[in-house]
């Protein structure tokens, strides 16, 4: 009978990807995990499930766009040459 090769993963490695960051951002994932108790791979996990639910950002820029425009028509309307 074959002997199974122990490793030191909870489940199969073929689940896992590896991921290269500049250092910089590890720093920062780093400090990032400790302050939130978590390990690296946890922090990515849960930003990550934080972005799937975030808008893109094509749609933070056309929210934007869209507020400032709401902003600039009641400042004129405001003004004293306002048309209100």
């Amino acid at each position: 009978m074959k002997e199974e090769k122990k490793t030191r993963y909870k489940v199969p490695p073929k689940q896992f990807k590896t991921v290269a960051v500049p250092i910089e951002v590890w720093k920062d994932l780093w400090n990032l995990s400790e302050q939130n108790q978590r390990s690296p791979a946890k922090q990515i996990e849960f930003l990550v499930k934080c972005a799937v639910n975030a808008p893109t950002d094509h749609e933070v820029q056309e929210r934007y766009a869209n507020l400032c425009s709401v902003i600039v028509k009641e400042q004129e309307s405001l003004s004293p040459g306002g048309t209100a």
